[in-house]
């Protein structure tokens, strides 16, 4: 079974595709099928939702042992979420007492807000907005919860003013402060916010017309790995889906537009359009396209998770043309990282690529791939990608 297969799978069994959009009955999908499918959903951080949905579908029958392992990965998914909201729940209750305003960033609300239950919604870390005059009193309240900054007292304020990111950790757990939002860093960010709940603690939010372009933009920084993983696209359809009342497109598109990133909004709304179904105004993505050249949210998504497992040359070329044509899309380290990956990939791919008699003769494909690499890349530099939309 192909990548592209696997993946519509995945995307019709936790619910972000129809049913009709199925390869094949599931009845088909033999054991092999059944693991690749689930080592997928690992790689997009949606095996909780896989676990959920198909315990649902009582028509669709899965291996023992996959079983056994997607609800493992939903009951560590849900310990390691309850030891996230435990310790962000003791940091609201100190915030409230200093009368420190926090803005909850991406997953922790997302996952509250936005999914049947928070165990279904993997976060690496917890993400925290700040004022910037709050930073300081911010660190000296972690410092007393017992969470260690990763950086020296002396660059904290140099850190606070160019608004980059502070990480604390505290035994298993990592958190992130903000003083802002680098996607957004043109809108101001604590007029756009709303009161809510977490637990019994009081916190902010992002306003959802703020909230969805961000997660927008947010989404097409990660192309730049050649890879997106599907629960980023999974957040952003769910807002559409549940706030669509409230959804004023001007103001996206406005968001959009002030922090110059009309087209990173397009890319993924035009997925979500045209592949998955979901209703958004064509003129609001007329309104937002920009005619460039980039990687498609479709290509990434139809590759695989690590560069050595899937097809690096494939990958090298998709970022030299998304240079040329938008140098602000991906750097020339980024470029030159997977060049040095795609040439000289580890032994486990080249035996599974090559498939020599002997395994230890492995590193003979070597000459032979770097010479085919270099005529790959250049015959398809000679040729102009497509247009998103054409």
């Amino acid at each position: 079974m192909k990548q592209k297969e696997r993946i519509r799978f995945l995307l019709c069994f936790i619910g972000l595709m129809d049913n009709a959009n199925l390869p094949f009955h599931p009845s088909k999908l033999s054991k092999k099928h059944w693991h690749r499918l689930f080592k997928d959903a690992e790689n997009h951080r949606v095996s909780s939702l896989l676990y959920y949905n198909l315990k649902r579908k009582n028509e669709i029958s899965i291996p023992d042992e996959l079983k056994t392992n997607l609800e493992s990965s939903y009951l560590k998914n849900s310990l390691d979420n309850t030891r996230l909201f435990y310790s962000l729940s003791n940091i609201l209750i100190s915030t409230e007492k200093e009368n420190i305003p926090i803005i909850a960033l991406k997953g922790a609300y997302i996952a509250c807000q936005f999914y049947p239950n928070v165990a279904l919604r993997p976060m690496y870390d917890l993400d925290l907005l700040v004022k910037s005059e709050d930073a300081t009193k911010m660190h000296n309240l972690l410092s007393g919860l017992e969470w260690v900054c990763n950086i020296d007292q002396n660059q904290f304020e140099d850190y606070i003013r160019k608004r980059e990111v502070i990480k604390y950790t505290n035994k298993l757990i990592t958190l992130e402060l903000h003083s802002g939002i680098v996607e957004i860093a043109n809108t101001d960010v604590w007029n756009n916010v709303f009161p809510t709940k977490m637990g019994k603690n009081d916190i902010f939010v992002l306003d959802h017309n703020v909230l969805l372009p961000y997660l927008c933009i947010h989404l097409c920084e990660h192309l730049r790995d050649l890879f997106v993983e599907i629960i980023r696209i999974y957040d952003v359809v769910q807002i559409i889906r549940q706030c669509r009342d409230e959804i004023d497109w001007n103001k996206v598109i406005q968001i959009a537009e002030e922090n110059q990133s009309k087209y990173a909004v397009y890319r993924v709304l035009y997925f979500i359009k045209n592949e998955l179904g979901e209703d958004i105004p064509d003129d609001v993505l007329s309104r937002l396209n920009e005619n460039r050249h980039e990687l498609t949210i479709l290509q990434a998504l139809y590759k695989g998770k690590k560069i050595r497992e899937i097809n690096p040359i494939g990958h090298i070329i998709k970022a030299i043309q998304a240079r040329i044509f938008d140098p602000k899309s991906i750097t020339i380290g980024k470029i030159a990282e997977l060049i040095i990956c795609g040439i000289f990939p580890d032994k486990k791919y080249m035996i599974e690529k090559y498939k020599p008699k002997y395994s230890w003769l492995f590193f003979i494909y070597y000459p032979v791939r770097t010479v085919l690499g270099i005529r790959d890349i250049i015959k398809s530099l000679l040729r102009k990608p497509k247009k998103i939309g054409s």
